[in-house]
């Protein structure tokens, strides 16, 4: 699965300190940059053991970190061009990967996401973004209460909106702590993405919407409305239909009409 992995960018992702001091006194760079294939459908690009370590799922804990730090690791090392992919980014949430796999969060990313920003670094809204994306409630609460905002910060693409992420990741709970945080249930981006539509695949997140003020008549891109969006997505795609169908149902519950929008083709619920 590693076949590719340096060393020392197992170490990190282990948590394996015999292997860490062994690797580090006989030369390696305990901040050199690193370019692996990791799993999780994603790659790593100029990352760092401390990166490395904040983001495993595989042993890293925040004993791993401390002992990182206190032999010289950077941490105010980032792994972009913009500085915004430091330690704590990749503690806060998926760290890149391209999809969420909910089993995949761990209960000590938050505790080494609180451990990273009590070192120094600030919380950020990309931080944010990636908790949300996580759907993991913990680090969302942290970052809430490190006074990051819950509003939009890049206004229009619903990757700078934090209740659309989390609406998008299934998590009821990361949705509820934003909105009592003061997150608009109406938000919506500039392609026509609501909070609903993008929590649409979880009955519990648009529930939780609605209960909050969502609308459930909110018009979206090509007027159907979001009833019949709900449809288009229960009987179009196999692999989501269970989700889409049951939050459907939460919407016609909620009085959205049965039938989906004028011209669509597709059945209503029964």
């Amino acid at each position: 699965m590693f076949e590719e992995e340096p060393l020392l960018a197992r170490a990190a992702r282990l948590g394996d300190r015999a292997a860490l001091e062994r690797l580090i006194a006989d030369g390696a760079d305990i901040n050199a940059r690193i370019d692996f294939e990791w799993e999780y459908l994603s790659a790593c690009g100029n990352v760092t053991p401390l990166m490395i370590a904040a983001r495993s799922v595989d042993g890293a804990t925040v004993a791993t970190l401390a002992w990182l730090l206190e032999h010289g690791a950077d941490l105010f090392a980032t792994s972009d061009e913009r500085g915004h992919q430091n330690a704590a980014w990749y503690a806060a949430g998926l760290g890149g990967r391209w999809e969420c796999l909910p089993w995949r969060n761990v209960p000590s990313h938050g505790e080494r996401l609180r451990f990273l920003l009590d070192a120094g670094l600030e919380p950020t809204n990309y931080m944010l973004w990636e908790a949300c994306d996580a759907g993991d409630p913990t680090r969302v609460k942290l970052l809430l209460e490190r006074g990051v905002s819950p509003h939009p910060t890049d206004e229009g693409y619903s990757h700078g909106i934090p209740l659309l992420r989390a609406a998008k990741s299934g998590s009821a709970a990361c949705v509820q702590l934003l909105l009592d945080a003061g997150a608009d249930p109406n938000v919506m981006d500039r392609q026509g993405m609501t909070t609903i539509l993008g929590g649409a695949g979880s009955a519990e997140v648009v529930q939780v919407l609605l209960a909050a003020g969502a609308s459930r008549d909110q018009a979206i891109e090509y007027n159907e409305d979001v009833l019949g969006c709900l449809l288009e997505n229960a009987f179009g795609y196999e692999r989501c239909h269970v989700g889409h169908r049951a939050a459907a149902q939460a919407l016609r519950d909620a009085g959205a009409p049965l039938e989906p929008a004028s011209g669509s083709r597709l059945p209503a619920l029964a």
